[in-house]
């Protein structure tokens, strides 16, 4: 691909998502993704103070009421209206920062910035949220277009792209208020750093984009608190055989530039990076006892994983709306095939290099990428169904978004490995229709599921209503 080829294929992919955006913001309602009256309730704190957050809830109230948030979310409206969360079945809390254990990088940003710009207009505050999630997504959609640009990206894998283009329920994000948006940022930023260190470009800009995503992550949302131990495993990937030298001093440097690193965040936001560094470290001691118990196959295993691989795709708007029965048995199937392909993918790198044949797409740096993307996915996964098995509740996919570029990665890689083995050119193929597939349901999901729940009443999010 030359450079005017990726520019004029990024200014579509750019038009694309920044159209679909737009599309999702005219067609939500407000409050439609999870968690967004606590999400808007922090950022409003950070702009008008703390003084005036029970006026800022009932306000929000207000708003959710008005596009009638308590039907779409499956909830009878009460009668009078709450004055303030507290006093709601489902929204309870009373301080933000400590609902959100201080990780609040995401809320202090959007609330001092637009602090100036909307005063006290609660309607128009909101959409310039939205408008700043929209803004990261496409931020988020540029830094996979240039992971997948990469030269071992080539035979189908650079469409990686498009699949992660295409999710519906990824997009939906760009319509919603929530620390997921910079948290995917700050994960696309991260893996593109790490690929391009892995595939050889030891250049120090990629290591302080690496410690930047790394430590930002630290204190905006949970859910990439796996970034830092996560960096930990990158120069690992970068060592050579046979250059010893070369080797020490990429591990000395690496560990000396994260050990400044931490102790950067230490001194400057100790409370902050203490709560971050104490959930790690109250997650990791169960996760790892608990581990030899998720291989088994027990009913609650099973739920888990079912549901947040359909949730991944499948289910949107609080959980509440979903696909048909045909799109989960053509989705777990597909996964089914990708998960094959990669343990075929492993097996044929092995027969090559024990024939000493090196074909094209098993080379040396796609097992590294490979063998790197499985490591952060299956720590989300672990951490998620050790969360779900404290809580008595099963995670949502949209929690896999901060690995989307592994898993786009993997998910391409099994399909091209699983169905090359019947043809050497069935595996790009493959990919092609399965892109079209998605994209014909990312259509079929606006007019189908979207559009007319929350604009034409034809059918209710829940049975009953």
């Amino acid at each position: 691909m030359t450079i005017d080829e990726g520019t004029c294929s990024f200014r579509l992919i750019a038009f694309f998502c920044l159209s679909t955006g737009i599309l999702f913001n005219l067609i939500i309602p407000p409050f439609q993704y999870p968690d967004e009256p606590q999400h808007f309730g922090a950022i409003l704190t950070y702009s008008l103070g703390n003084e005036k957050k029970d006026f800022i809830e009932k306000e929000i109230i207000k708003i959710m009421d008005q596009n009638s948030w308590w039907r779409l979310v499956g909830l009878g409206k009460p009668t009078p209206l709450p004055s303030n969360f507290l006093q709601t079945d489902f929204l309870t809390f009373d301080d933000f920062k400590v609902t959100f254990g201080n990780i609040i990088l995401y809320h202090f940003l959007l609330g001092k910035t637009q602090k100036s710009l909307v005063k006290n207009n609660f309607i128009l505050s909101y959409y310039f949220c939205r408008a700043a999630s929209l803004l990261f997504m496409l931020i988020s959609i540029f830094l996979v277009y240039l992971t997948f640009r990469k030269d071992p990206f080539a035979e189908g894998l650079y469409l990686g792209t498009l699949f992660v283009l295409f999710l519906h329920q990824l997009a939906i994000l760009s319509s919603g208020v929530s620390s997921d948006s910079l948290s995917l940022v700050l994960s696309c930023l991260f893996f593109f750093a790490s690929f391009s260190l892995i595939l050889g470009k030891l250049k120090v800009g990629y290591f302080l984009l690496l410690f930047l995503s790394a430590g930002a992550g630290i204190l905006t949302d949970r859910s990439i608190l796996f970034l830092l131990p996560m960096a930990l495993f990158v120069p690992f990937f970068l060592l050579k055989r046979n250059k010893h030298k070369a080797n020490i001093l990429i591990l000395f440097f690496f560990f000396l530039a994260f050990g400044l690193l931490i102790l950067l965040l230490w001194k400057t936001l100790p409370l902050q990076f203490n709560n971050s560094l104490n959930f790690i470290k109250w997650r990791l001691r169960p996760n790892i006892q608990k581990l030899p118990s998720l291989f088994s196959f027990s009913d609650a295993n099973q739920q888990f994983l079912r549901l947040l691989m359909d949730s991944f795709l499948l289910k949107f708007g609080w959980m509440a709306f979903d696909a048909g029965r045909i799109f989960h048995s053509i989705w777990r199937g597909l996964v089914l095939l990708s998960s094959f392909g990669i343990l075929s993918y492993f097996a044929r790198y092995r027969y090559s290099r024990k024939r000493k044949t090196h074909p094209l797409f098993y080379n040396s740096n796609i097992l590294k990428l490979a063998i790197f993307s499985l490591i952060p996915l299956s720590i989300q996964i672990l951490n998620l169904w050790a969360f779900s098995e404290q809580k008595g509740s099963y995670s949502e996919g949209r929690y896999l978004f901060p690995v989307i570029v592994p898993i786009a990665f993997l998910f391409l890689l099994g399909l091209k490995a699983f169905f090359d083995l019947f043809h050497k050119k069935a595996g790009t193929v493959a990919i092609s229709v399965v892109l079209i597939l998605e994209f014909l349901f990312l259509n079929y999901s606006i007019w189908d599921s979207i559009i007319p729940i929350f604009h034409m009443t034809v059918k209710a999010p829940h049975l009953g209503i």
